[in-house]
């Protein structure tokens, strides 16, 4: 009869034992291949990375409009080819530290390294000089890269 009794209570489901112990579980179809930004390709990579981190601007669930992400702010100059993003003063890696805009310059930089070979390089094309930095055509440590 106790081992009968035993089967009857409720239990706990997978997402509010993860929100009691604080822990995040995603159901993926197979391993990441990487969860590095500049190199990951795949859609599994892909819902793993929107979790972990945060653009500078993130699309709105319902509409996808742009709403604040780690800028809080941004200003679009009058001719629309300079954008300037002011981050969230409150913004923090996980480690306390606070986040940069050097931060993202550098990881732009990274993702435009030739020798990275990033499929997704092209996406910062918009970017003064970046198609020609990415293709080896202009050298140096990123002072051609107008970030």
């Amino acid at each position: 009869m106790a081992l009968l009794a035993t089967g009857c209570g409720k239990r706990e489901s997978l997402s509010a034992e993860g929100d009691r112990v604080q822990e995040l579980r995603i159901n993926n179809e197979g391993e990441p291949s990487s969860l590095d930004p500049a190199v990951a390709i795949g859609t599994i990579e892909h819902y793993i990375m929107l979790s972990l981190y945060e653009g500078l601007v993130t699309p709105d669930p319902k509409d996808l409009s742009l709403r604040p992400g780690a800028a809080e702010s941004w200003d679009i100059s009058p001719d629309g080819k300079v954008y300037t993003f002011h981050l969230r003063k409150t913004g923090r890696w996980s480690n306390g530290d606070p986040v940069t805009a050097r931060d993202f310059v550098e990881s732009y930089h990274r993702m435009l390294l030739p020798s990275m070979a990033s499929q997704y390089s092209y996406m910062l094309y918009p970017v003064t000089n970046a198609e020609a930095y990415n293709s080896g055509d202009v050298l140096g440590a990123g002072a051609a890269l107008t970030l």
